[in-house]
């Protein structure tokens, strides 16, 4: 909720100061960084379906909690990838519609 009030905020300060060109890019960046919360969750919520125990009297094979524990990690890498693709989304948002005059924030990339 909180997300799409700074998104509206940031669509209501590019449409008093910028070119239609603008505020395209940036309802471009706004729709993925929507997509990129929802990719977020959406891992989350399935290494919590991964990491369900399962009941005492079921019998687990070694490939089986491998293959669950790759995806674990490849669902946790793409976490944060995901996250590193929101915050540039951010930087972007704070360095052009919210503060475009002041010099920007230090990236969080290397």
């Amino acid at each position: 909720r909180n997300l799409c009030a700074f998104l509206y905020f940031g669509m209501f300060m590019a449409t008093s100061s910028s070119s239609k060109k603008e505020l395209v890019q940036i309802s471009s960046y706004s729709r993925r960084l929507k997509d990129s919360i929802k990719a977020i969750l959406d891992n989350y919520g399935e290494i919590l379906k991964a990491a369900k125990v399962s009941e005492e009297g079921s019998k687990v094979t070694e490939a089986h909690v491998a293959h669950l524990e790759n995806e674990i990690e490849v669902r946790a890498s793409n976490i944060v990838c995901t996250s590193l693709h929101a915050c540039d989304f951010h930087l972007f948002f704070s360095q052009h519609v919210i503060h475009p005059s002041s010099s920007p924030p230090p990236s969080v990339l290397p």
